[in-house]
């Protein structure tokens, strides 16, 4: 994604920013985010700004190329995205990773143990997502997340 913003330099002027927002894992299968961006220098132009952060942007698409392709971001494809349900820009980056392993099907014991965590502090960051989401329990927060991933109807 690309974005426009308008930052201070240290300068105390007000310069336009250009930048590139793309989803990269780290090395412990938490989602992150690249932010980069590029900016007019006082004696250079917007346009060369703009130029540079093109550049940039086919780098950092090709770099997520090359990610996708060696499988390190597999299972990634589960993370919700904010727009889709209300209530998850409220969530804070500890509940994200509670949320995100639940969501790659680890149980609370599992994630207790992996963030290094009691389970009873799994269960209230569960607790405060489901506020925050507006559910009431575990199955019905997979069911609002992974629409079609749910429990399977005995037939």
């Amino acid at each position: 994604m690309t974005t426009r913003r308008r930052l201070r330099h240290r300068s105390g002027d007000w310069v336009e920013v250009r930048g590139v927002i793309t989803p990269v894992p780290d090395d412990r299968l938490r989602l992150g985010f690249a932010f980069s961006a590029a900016w007019a220098d006082r004696e250079g132009s917007a346009s060369s700004a703009a130029a540079r952060a093109a550049v940039l942007e086919r780098h950092m698409w090709r770099i997520a190329g090359e990610v996708a392709a060696s499988g390190v971001a597999a299972g990634f494809h589960a993370t919700p995205v904010l727009e889709d349900v209300p209530g998850l820009e409220e969530l804070s980056p500890r509940q994200w990773e509670v949320l995100t392993r639940l969501l790659q099907g680890e149980r609370v014991p599992g994630i207790a143990g992996q963030l290094f965590i009691s389970q009873s502090t799994v269960r209230n960051h569960l607790t405060d997502i489901f506020r925050k989401v507006g559910v009431r329990s575990q199955e019905e927060l997979l069911r609002l997340l992974r629409p079609g991933d749910g429990p399977k109807e005995a037939q």
